[in-house]
């Protein structure tokens, strides 16, 4: 088990048990249901001690929840409607206990939500741009349009999904560089990883230097080997798709291979290694050439 993992669970496991631990001193002492405080009149320990017990509790438990959501056991990651859930039940668990907190000190709790409400809509115009990302980034947490570890495309931008927030997406490229996007400026998406992708190669020919037929034949049995030593880049042998043009110049011959999108860039250099070997044997013999 890694470092980290270990103290992410001591974390966790510490937070639960305080959280247990107060929970269960605050039910024995009766201090969760307190006498309400009469108006005008000063307020006691018996007051305060029970707030002072629903903020901790309402804290322990935010911070247990916080704590499983950060514990490194999922791979590639929680998925992000699961991870917006539990820092959304976090949020819940700390404002009710300081709500009720609030309620025992004898705080109008009506004025209370009344005046976060107005704080609320004032913020949310100062941040208009961050309320975009926030909508975009619950709509491609609901739409489920990709997953952390999709390969993707956002506006031409290729990589791997590493993190999916409220905020942007992060994705990596072939280079390891992350690339943060934020949800408002995402116009189009395409996702590499639902479906096979299609490794092309096109091979020059020259239709006057020997006998096609006889090139085709060797040209399949290439590929096919190729497959047969590389079963985790090709699923199925490559494609032999016949002649893609012919000008003066000569002929192009087409070959594809569907191939899973990660394995994509391995795909192509292989099929070209494979090309550049039967032009070699094909320079050795008397009558093709490639």
């Amino acid at each position: 088990m890694k470092k980290n993992t270990v103290k992410s669970l001591i974390a966790l496991l510490i937070f639960a048990a305080l959280t247990a631990v107060v929970i269960v001193i605050g039910l024995k002492a009766g201090l969760y249901a307190p006498a309400a405080p009469e108006e005008g009149a000063a307020l006691s320990v018996g007051n305060w001690l029970p707030a002072i017990l629903w903020f901790v509790t309402g804290l322990l438990a935010a911070l247990t929840v916080i704590s499983f959501a950060r514990l490194p056991l999922h791979k590639p990651g929680l998925p992000a409607w699961l991870k917006l859930l539990i820092y959304g039940a976090a949020v819940v668990a700390f404002v009710t206990g300081l709500v009720l907190a609030a309620s025992d000190l004898g705080v109008d709790i009506n004025a209370i939500v009344i005046g976060l409400g107005v704080v609320g809509t004032c913020v949310a115009i100062g941040c208009e741009p961050l309320m975009y990302d926030l909508v975009g980034g619950l709509g491609f947490i609901s739409g489920r349009d990709f997953e952390v570890g999709d390969i993707i495309t956002i506006d031409g931008f290729r990589g791997t999904v590493t993190d999916i927030t409220l905020r942007c997406v992060k994705l990596r490229d072939a280079g390891g560089n992350i690339n943060m996007i934020r949800n408002s400026e995402i116009a189009s998406v395409v996702n590499l990883s639902r479906h096979p992708s299609a490794a092309v190669v096109r091979i020059p020919y020259d239709p006057e230097a020997g006998d096609l037929e006889a090139f085709e034949k060797r040209l399949k049995a290439g590929f096919a080997k190729l497959a047969r030593e590389n079963p985790d880049v090709f699923p199925a042998a490559p494609v032999y798709q016949g002649v893609d043009s012919c000008d003066a110049d000569g002929a192009v011959l087409l070959v594809t291979a569907e191939v899973p999108e990660e394995r994509l860039y391995a795909a192509r250099r292989l099929m070209n290694r494979t090309v550049i070997l039967l032009g070699e044997e094909e320079k050795e013999g008397p009558e093709e050439a490639l």
